[in-house]
């Protein structure tokens, strides 16, 4: 995965801490942030084998931005 980029899960973790259909993105720090389910989470805690087994594709309705500083998921629309 790409830093500050979303992500959205297309298969779970085997933990199921990593869940099917969230939205998740990686920081610059390697912390794991998801939106839906777990919040944060340090690499250590994630990147285990046996455990990050899941995965992603890019995200197609959202990307992420920033809201007051912060980063945040936006809605991509399209203007025609």
């Amino acid at each position: 995965m790409e830093r500050n980029k979303l992500y959205t899960v297309t298969k779970a973790s085997s933990d199921n801490v990593i869940r099917l259909g969230d939205l998740i993105w990686l920081s610059e720090d390697d912390v794991l942030h998801s939106i839906m389910y777990m919040g944060t989470c340090l690499r250590k805690n994630w990147d285990i084998p046996g455990q990050n087994d899941f995965q992603v594709e890019p995200c197609e309705k959202f990307y992420l931005g920033e809201y007051d500083g912060l980063p945040m998921p936006l809605e991509i629309k399209i203007i025609l």
